[in-house]
Protein backbone atom coordinates (compact mmCIF):
# COMPACT_ATOMS: atom_id res chain seq x y z
CA UNK A 1 0.00 0.00 0.00
CA UNK A 2 1.18 3.38 -0.99
CA UNK A 3 1.50 5.92 1.98
CA UNK A 4 -0.57 8.86 1.62
CA UNK A 5 0.69 11.96 0.66
CA UNK A 6 0.03 15.88 1.46
CA UNK A 7 -1.32 18.08 -0.96
CA UNK A 8 2.50 19.80 -0.95
CA UNK A 9 3.99 16.37 -1.20
CA UNK A 10 1.61 15.72 -4.15
CA UNK A 11 2.32 18.72 -6.08
CA UNK A 12 6.28 18.92 -5.08
CA UNK A 13 7.02 15.66 -5.79
CA UNK A 14 11.01 16.55 -6.35
CA UNK A 15 12.96 18.51 -3.71
CA UNK A 16 16.46 19.92 -2.92
CA UNK A 17 18.80 20.68 -0.31
CA UNK A 18 18.15 23.92 1.33
CA UNK A 19 22.00 24.81 2.04
CA UNK A 20 22.68 24.11 -1.32
CA UNK A 21 20.08 26.77 -2.53
CA UNK A 22 22.08 29.04 -0.85
CA UNK A 23 25.17 28.48 -2.33
CA UNK A 24 23.62 30.62 -5.56
CA UNK A 25 23.55 33.90 -3.54
CA UNK A 26 26.04 36.84 -3.08
CA UNK A 27 28.55 35.94 -0.11
CA UNK A 28 27.37 33.52 2.28
CA UNK A 29 24.18 32.91 2.49
CA UNK A 30 23.98 30.83 5.51
CA UNK A 31 25.85 33.16 7.55
CA UNK A 32 23.40 36.32 5.76
CA UNK A 33 20.37 33.80 6.93
CA UNK A 34 21.35 33.70 10.37
CA UNK A 35 22.38 37.35 10.80
CA UNK A 36 18.83 37.94 10.30
CA UNK A 37 17.38 35.82 13.20
CA UNK A 38 20.37 37.52 15.18
CA UNK A 39 19.16 41.43 14.18
CA UNK A 40 15.69 40.20 14.96
CA UNK A 41 17.05 39.21 18.12
CA UNK A 42 19.16 42.80 18.98
CA UNK A 43 15.59 44.57 17.98
CA UNK A 44 13.58 42.36 20.70
CA UNK A 45 15.94 43.10 23.08
CA UNK A 46 16.11 46.91 22.25
CA UNK A 47 12.30 47.15 22.68
CA UNK A 48 11.46 44.63 25.31
CA UNK A 49 14.24 42.65 27.41
CA UNK A 50 16.04 45.96 27.83
CA UNK A 51 12.79 47.87 29.00
CA UNK A 52 11.26 45.26 30.88
CA UNK A 53 11.87 42.96 34.31
CA UNK A 54 13.77 40.12 32.50
CA UNK A 55 11.48 36.50 32.18
CA UNK A 56 11.38 33.98 35.07
CA UNK A 57 9.66 30.51 34.66
CA UNK A 58 7.08 31.92 36.48
CA UNK A 59 5.77 33.36 33.33
CA UNK A 60 3.86 30.48 31.80
CA UNK A 61 4.01 28.82 28.45
CA UNK A 62 7.64 30.84 28.24
CA UNK A 63 8.93 29.09 25.15
CA UNK A 64 6.63 29.34 23.23
CA UNK A 65 5.58 33.10 24.14
CA UNK A 66 9.32 33.79 23.96
CA UNK A 67 9.07 32.54 20.63
CA UNK A 68 6.05 33.85 19.47
CA UNK A 69 7.66 37.52 20.56
CA UNK A 70 11.00 36.86 18.85
CA UNK A 71 9.10 36.04 15.74
CA UNK A 72 8.22 39.43 14.16
CA UNK A 73 11.24 41.01 14.94
CA UNK A 74 12.82 38.77 12.56
CA UNK A 75 10.56 39.27 10.10
CA UNK A 76 11.36 43.00 10.05
CA UNK A 77 14.17 42.06 8.80
CA UNK A 78 13.93 39.98 6.19
CA UNK A 79 13.99 41.85 2.67
CA UNK A 80 11.29 41.02 0.36
CA UNK A 81 13.39 39.49 -2.44
CA UNK A 82 14.98 36.47 -0.53
CA UNK A 83 14.24 32.67 -2.21
CA UNK A 84 12.78 31.56 1.25
CA UNK A 85 10.59 33.39 4.31
CA UNK A 86 10.07 32.33 7.58
CA UNK A 87 7.01 30.54 9.00
CA UNK A 88 6.19 29.75 12.81
CA UNK A 89 5.38 26.73 13.74
CA UNK A 90 5.45 25.02 10.37
CA UNK A 91 4.64 21.25 10.07
CA UNK A 92 7.81 18.63 9.05
CA UNK A 93 5.43 16.00 7.21
CA UNK A 94 7.75 13.92 5.85
CA UNK A 95 8.31 11.81 8.74
CA UNK A 96 4.40 11.78 10.12
CA UNK A 97 2.44 9.07 11.45
CA UNK A 98 -1.13 8.74 10.27
CA UNK A 99 -3.54 9.83 12.86
CA UNK A 100 -0.62 11.72 14.79
CA UNK A 101 -0.05 15.69 14.39
CA UNK A 102 3.48 16.00 12.17
CA UNK A 103 6.50 17.36 13.75
CA UNK A 104 6.59 21.00 13.93
CA UNK A 105 10.08 23.19 14.43
CA UNK A 106 9.03 26.43 16.44
CA UNK A 107 10.53 28.47 13.43
CA UNK A 108 11.25 27.42 9.80
CA UNK A 109 12.83 28.96 6.91
CA UNK A 110 10.94 27.46 4.05
CA UNK A 111 12.37 28.09 0.25
CA UNK A 112 9.57 29.78 -2.08
CA UNK A 113 10.43 27.52 -4.87
CA UNK A 114 9.07 24.89 -3.15
CA UNK A 115 7.21 24.72 0.29
CA UNK A 116 8.88 21.22 1.57
CA UNK A 117 12.33 22.17 1.77
CA UNK A 118 13.01 24.45 5.30
CA UNK A 119 16.02 24.94 7.30
CA UNK A 120 14.20 24.39 10.79
CA UNK A 121 14.91 26.33 14.22
CA UNK A 122 14.13 24.65 17.44
CA UNK A 123 13.28 27.14 20.82
CA UNK A 124 14.08 25.94 24.17
CA UNK A 125 14.26 27.92 27.44
CA UNK A 126 17.57 27.30 29.46
CA UNK A 127 16.58 28.05 33.23
CA UNK A 128 20.26 27.85 33.89
CA UNK A 129 23.99 26.41 32.26
CA UNK A 130 23.80 23.24 33.90
CA UNK A 131 24.14 19.92 32.48
CA UNK A 132 20.31 19.23 34.16
CA UNK A 133 18.61 21.92 32.75
CA UNK A 134 19.80 20.99 28.80
CA UNK A 135 18.11 17.43 28.65
CA UNK A 136 15.15 18.78 26.59
CA UNK A 137 17.23 20.50 23.95
CA UNK A 138 19.98 17.46 23.87
CA UNK A 139 16.62 15.37 23.11
CA UNK A 140 15.57 17.64 20.61
CA UNK A 141 19.32 17.50 18.56
CA UNK A 142 19.43 13.95 19.22
CA UNK A 143 15.21 12.68 18.87
CA UNK A 144 14.54 15.24 15.98
CA UNK A 145 16.99 17.01 13.66
CA UNK A 146 19.47 13.65 14.11
CA UNK A 147 16.71 11.15 13.24
CA UNK A 148 15.52 13.61 10.51
CA UNK A 149 11.83 14.19 11.75
CA UNK A 150 13.27 17.79 11.10
CA UNK A 151 15.55 19.48 8.49
CA UNK A 152 14.35 15.93 6.19
CA UNK A 153 15.93 17.93 3.37
CA UNK A 154 18.31 20.23 4.97
CA UNK A 155 21.99 19.52 5.70
CA UNK A 156 21.59 22.01 8.72
CA UNK A 157 19.41 23.51 11.01
CA UNK A 158 19.10 25.46 14.62
CA UNK A 159 18.73 25.49 17.95
CA UNK A 160 17.89 28.72 19.52
CA UNK A 161 18.58 28.93 23.38
CA UNK A 162 16.68 31.35 25.76
CA UNK A 163 19.10 31.58 28.42
CA UNK A 164 17.74 32.97 31.97
CA UNK A 165 20.94 33.06 33.89
CA UNK A 166 24.55 31.51 34.44
CA UNK A 167 27.41 31.91 31.76
CA UNK A 168 27.08 31.33 27.76
CA UNK A 169 30.62 29.83 27.69
CA UNK A 170 29.12 26.98 30.46
CA UNK A 171 26.11 26.45 27.99
CA UNK A 172 28.64 25.57 25.26
CA UNK A 173 30.66 23.28 27.29
CA UNK A 174 27.36 21.44 28.99
CA UNK A 175 26.25 21.60 25.71
CA UNK A 176 28.94 18.81 24.43
CA UNK A 177 27.99 16.96 27.44
CA UNK A 178 24.69 16.49 26.85
CA UNK A 179 24.50 16.08 23.41
CA UNK A 180 27.62 13.92 23.35
CA UNK A 181 29.35 15.75 20.49
CA UNK A 182 31.87 18.20 19.97
CA UNK A 183 31.42 21.97 20.04
CA UNK A 184 32.81 24.84 17.63
CA UNK A 185 35.38 27.22 19.44
CA UNK A 186 34.92 29.82 17.49
CA UNK A 187 31.77 31.87 17.03
CA UNK A 188 30.26 31.66 13.44
CA UNK A 189 29.37 34.81 13.15
CA UNK A 190 31.68 37.00 14.76
CA UNK A 191 30.51 38.49 18.26
CA UNK A 192 27.83 36.63 18.16
CA UNK A 193 27.00 33.49 20.99
CA UNK A 194 26.47 30.93 18.22
CA UNK A 195 28.49 28.16 17.46
CA UNK A 196 28.33 24.55 15.88
CA UNK A 197 28.65 20.92 16.18
CA UNK A 198 28.92 18.31 13.33
CA UNK A 199 27.02 14.59 13.39
CA UNK A 200 26.39 12.06 10.70
CA UNK A 201 22.68 10.91 10.90
CA UNK A 202 22.38 7.16 10.86
CA UNK A 203 19.02 6.93 10.72
CA UNK A 204 17.73 4.58 7.25
CA UNK A 205 15.27 7.43 6.22
CA UNK A 206 17.92 10.26 6.14
CA UNK A 207 18.48 11.64 3.11
CA UNK A 208 21.54 13.81 4.17
CA UNK A 209 23.62 12.28 6.47
CA UNK A 210 25.98 14.39 7.17
CA UNK A 211 24.73 17.74 9.39
CA UNK A 212 25.30 20.33 10.91
CA UNK A 213 23.53 22.03 13.84
CA UNK A 214 23.81 25.39 14.73
CA UNK A 215 23.66 26.57 18.54
CA UNK A 216 22.46 29.95 19.26
CA UNK A 217 22.51 31.25 22.88
CA UNK A 218 20.38 34.46 23.41
CA UNK A 219 20.30 36.20 26.68
CA UNK A 220 17.36 36.79 28.69
CA UNK A 221 18.53 39.07 31.34
CA UNK A 222 21.65 41.49 31.87
CA UNK A 223 23.01 38.79 34.42
CA UNK A 224 23.92 36.32 31.93
CA UNK A 225 27.82 36.26 30.72
CA UNK A 226 29.61 35.27 28.22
Amino acid sequence: MSRRQSFSQQIFPTTAEFTGCLKKLRGDGMKVMLGYVWAGFDSFKKEILDKNPPPTRTNTDLERDLTEMLYPYILRTLPAALPYYLLHERKEREKAILGRQPPEPDLSFVLRANIRVTFPMDAKVLERDAVATLTDYADTVRNRFLTGGYAPFSKEGAMIAFLLAGSVRTVFQNLAVAIGCTISQRAYIAGRQHRTSSHVRSAAACQYTRFRCHHMILPMSPSVTT
